[in-house]
């Protein structure tokens, strides 16, 4: 992780710059939580993020932010890693505090349900960040297909940014057609234009730690919404999903953040 950069993070770094610029993601000052979940993708962007934030005149203030669930594994052993990839690029690593669930099979003894987005608002409102940026997920590329379903056709596509409202303490998501409430969180999809494969690429390349999925995670819960929503429907694309919801070591290794 020298100055110089290498071909596949200056990569990510410019498409990551150019999602940023042209959604106005970012002003001189602005205090931003990125989530990191454990996977090399939030961690490939974290470290594109803090190279963009070295070549621009725009102050950002980076706070690297773990919500600890299992999925890559025991939580211990998932911050340790973390903080060891954060201190190389300079940076601390903040953990939340989430209460311990009752596992609910053995294979997955580490993992408990966590409702991430929730935890992530409300730390990103107690520690005064103005956005959170979110690494690429299966959800993201699942949404694309599923949103017109399950939004009754009033979204089409995963916006790069979202705005939700959190002036009265909790947020709230607020409607597309409402005017910008007076405070608001920004939810910022840094890697939206960046294909898997050159996040990987650029993981590799930088020596970033690449853990496995221990757990399914969401791909039950996907697989619930794909027969929920698509039924018997079929299509090239929604075989694509059909399969990548039901092959976790192909997500694991090609898709998953």
């Amino acid at each position: 992780m020298g100055m110089k950069l290498l071909d596949s993070t200056f990569f990510v770094m410019k498409r990551l710059g150019w999602v940023a610029a042209e959604n106005r993601m970012f002003r001189h000052g602005d205090k931003v939580l990125v989530a990191l979940s454990g996977g090399h993708a939030s961690l490939s962007m974290l470290l594109a993020l803090v190279h963009r934030q070295r070549k621009t005149p725009i102050d950002l203030e980076i706070i690297p932010y773990h919500v600890p669930d299992g999925v890559y594994g025991p939580p211990q052993e998932v911050e340790a890693v973390l903080r060891e990839a954060c201190g190389k690029m300079g940076l601390g690593l903040s953990i939340a505090e989430v209460p311990p669930e009752t596992p609910t099979a053995p294979a997955a003894a580490h993992f408990a349900p966590v409702p991430h987005r929730q935890v992530l608002l409300d730390a990103a409102a107690r520690l005064g960040a103005c956005g959170i940026a979110l690494g690429h997920t299966l959800e993201d590329r699942a949404l694309g297909v599923l949103l017109p379903a399950v939004t009754e056709g009033r979204l089409v596509s995963v916006p790069e940014m979202e705005e939700v409202d959190v002036s009265e303490g909790k947020a709230v998501e607020t409607g597309l057609a409402n005017p910008t409430p007076p405070s608001t969180l920004r939810i910022l999809r840094l890697l939206s234009h960046v294909e898997p494969e050159a996040v990987l690429r650029m993981a590799r390349d930088e020596g970033l730690p690449i853990l496995s999925r221990r757990v399914e995670g969401p791909l039950a819960e996907l697989r619930a919404v794909i027969e929920k929503y698509l039924g018997a429907k079929s299509g090239p694309r929604i075989e694509k999903l059909r399969n990548l919801a039901t092959s976790p070591d192909r997500v694991r290794d090609e898709y998953m953040a």
